[in-house]
């Protein structure tokens, strides 16, 4: 499967040469495109780390760093990034798995007759009852009410039970987000609108962004089986300002 897009796509991120971002070993670079994050973004794809941290933090987590380096084992751990930050840690979001999809969208043909292309505006009543359906956590991370996105819903019993949608976020990437209803997980719906939509990519001739948290399983487990590759993993970290402490 051709990484080229899914390549170029995290080395903008970063703001480095797509032909520099296989490079091994550990890198601190600042913030590109989050720019103004207050946190750290803790990336990893093989022997490939990259620690993307504020302006103003560089130069104390480079000196970290060169200290005690990370492993792809260490990176992630809670002592490490206890390590780099200290007390400042606010919240730790992730490990987080980060694939990828790029094929023909003939592979995905299958008889969908149950999801349905969505409107934002004319079905802003189905996306909020789903957005309420008790797993709110999960609706925030899901990211399918981003406007100007790609949205497809699963109907069962006349009701959206599974939204799933992708917005691009460069000319040849598109992000992919899902939910499901709590009470109609594991029934396939979420996995039948993330196929439209990597559908519906592929025959764009795009490729697919996947991410979610590696604690769910269930997610990655149906990502897998619908072709996406794992390329990275990451974790997001968020610092409390160094004037609170």
């Amino acid at each position: 499967m051709d990484q080229t897009n899914i390549t170029t796509y995290w080395a903008n991120f970063f703001g480095i040469p797509p032909s520099a971002f296989d490079q091994t070993g550990c890198r601190v670079l600042p913030h590109r495109h989050l720019a103004g994050f207050q946190g750290a973004w803790l990336y990893r794809r093989d022997n490939n780390i990259i620690l993307s941290v504020p302006q103003e933090e560089v130069s104390s987590v480079q000196k970290l760093v060169g200290q005690h380096p990370p492993t792809d084992k260490t990176l992630f751990s809670s002592s490490y990034i206890e390590y780099l930050f200290g007390n400042r840690v606010s919240k730790l979001i992730g490990p987080a798995f980060q694939g990828y999809y790029q094929a023909k969208s003939e592979l995905l043909a299958t008889n969908l007759d149950s999801v349905l292309r969505l409107d934002f505006e004319q079905h802003q009543d189905a996306v909020k009852a789903l957005s309420q359906s008790g797993d709110s956590m999960g609706w925030d991370h899901s990211g399918v009410f981003k406007q100007n996105s790609i949205l497809y819903g699963y109907q069962h019993q006349g009701q959206i039970r599974a939204l799933a949608n992708y917005r691009m976020v460069d000319d040849q990437v598109g992000f992919i987000g899902v939910y499901t209803h709590p009470e109609f997980r594991g029934l396939g719906f979420g996995r039948a609108t993330v196929q439209a939509a990597l559908a519906d990519l592929a025959r764009r001739e795009k490729t697919a962004l996947y991410q979610t948290l590696h604690s769910n399983v269930a997610s990655i487990a149906v990502a897998k089986s619908l072709g996406i590759k794992e390329f990275a993993s990451h974790v997001a970290v968020r610092l409390k300002p160094r004037s609170d402490y």
